[in-house]
């Protein structure tokens, strides 16, 4: 009776462990493809990683990173709940993640989410002709994976044929280039159009806005619904309150942001239906073709 009771004890005791040990374990999986090939998203790995990292040691909390070759590697370790914490970009989830094993993470935004998650159509103010002229011209862009699908899109939307392109560094790039007259039209975040024009007067009076469409860009997070409650509110919390220490606002310089804020599933909704749109449209021009 006593060894059978210190069997119990120890196999409690084990069973403990093992939870504490998986509860208290940020398992962070990256898509490799986002480090190296764009500045702001490499900003926003590095920035992130050095986050989870000092957020660990403070809460007494474990952690491991991954990079992952492909997406859809990724993709697979956060089905099977390998990790609880992926990096991507946001088509990334729309495309290979399921939606109902998304819950809010956390995101850094050079001023505000609302500016980083819409997508502005720029053309030059002497360009009069009409909006679908304009479409069918060269458009700029920093090769972000939504703002491709959105031109995919706007192509099949209006029978736009063979439209050509510029790919650029980043946003930035993408304004000037419009600037120097280098394409027809340039399409942009909010947050970097107001922080060029805020640098450079001259270009609010050479561009204008042609659309706005809110769009999800760029990198995102999330955290597996596996993640445990207690924990997920502790990072949360944690990432809310950064820019209230100083070490904080180091790490936001990091980012080359200003804020840190929540992410939701609901942001993907319009890729969600943009995705569905584009693969409708393609799906009627493929079967009137035949």
């Amino acid at each position: 009776m006593h060894m059978r009771r210190i069997k119990i004890l120890f196999l409690s005791l084990f069973l403990f462990g093992v939870q504490m040990l998986y509860a208290d374990m940020i398992h962070i999986g990256i898509d490799k493809n986002l480090v190296g090939t764009n500045a702001s998203k490499k900003d926003f790995v590095i920035g992130m990683t050095v986050f989870v990292k000092e957020f660990a040691q403070s809460e007494g909390v474990d952690y491991d990173i991954t990079y992952y070759e492909s997406v859809e590697e990724l993709a697979e370790a956060f089905k099977a709940e390998k990790i609880n914490f992926a990096v991507a970009e946001s088509l990334s989830f729309v495309r290979y993640f399921d939606k109902k094993q998304l819950i809010p993470a956390v995101m850094a935004y050079k001023t505000n989410k609302e500016e980083s998650s819409t997508l502005l159509l720029l053309k030059r103010t002497e360009d009069r002709r009409k909006i679908k002229e304009i479409l069918q011209g060269k458009a700029i862009y920093n090769g972000d994976k939504s703002i491709k699908l959105y031109l995919q899109t706007v192509s099949l939307e209006n029978s736009i044929k063979n439209s050509e392109v510029v790919v650029s560094k980043n946003a930035q790039q993408s304004i000037l280039k419009l600037f120097f007259k280098k394409g027809d039209y340039a399409l942009v975040d909010e947050a970097s159009y107001k922080l060029a024009i805020e640098l450079n007067p001259q270009l609010k009076e050479s561009l204008e806005v042609l659309q706005s469409v809110p769009l999800r860009l760029d990198t995102l997070s999330f955290m597996n619904a596996n993640m445990p409650k207690e924990l997920h509110n502790q990072l949360i919390k944690s990432a809310l309150t950064l820019n209230q220490t100083q070490r904080g606002k180091q790490l936001l310089q990091m980012f080359k942001t200003s804020i840190i804020d929540v992410t939701s599933a609901s942001e993907l909704d319009n890729l969600y239906a943009l995705q569905a749109k584009h693969d409708d449209l393609l799906g009627k021009k493929q079967g009137n073709s035949r």
